[in-house]
């Protein structure tokens, strides 16, 4: 179980590459959970956006996500912004090996 600070870092490099890109969004799934005090192993991001945002910039937006250290199945992630579905990021610096 993780406590809710260890996602600091990982929600201030998600929050500047939305912001950067102008993409309203809310987080679901664990991470919510553990912010609310439920304790969850959880490591990945649910991810629900403004898509018609996200998509005005899908690449650059998914790249970018990849180059802030987040692990993204591409063709998925490209896939649920299209049909304006979730997806998961995963932090690879907080990945445990």
């Amino acid at each position: 179980m993780f406590p809710i600070e260890i996602f600091h870092s990982t929600l201030a490099k998600l929050v500047e590459v939305l912001n950067r890109f102008s993409i309203r969004f809310h987080l679901t799934g664990g991470i919510t959970a553990v912010a609310y005090g439920e304790p969850r192993m959880t490591q990945d991001l649910d991810l629900v956006l403004d898509y018609d945002t996200a998509l005005r910039n899908r690449d650059a937006f998914l790249s970018a996500l990849v180059q802030a250290g987040f692990h993204i199945e591409p063709t998925t992630a490209r896939k649920a912004l299209e049909g304006k579905m979730m997806f998961q990021a995963l932090d690879i610096d907080q990945a445990l090996n």
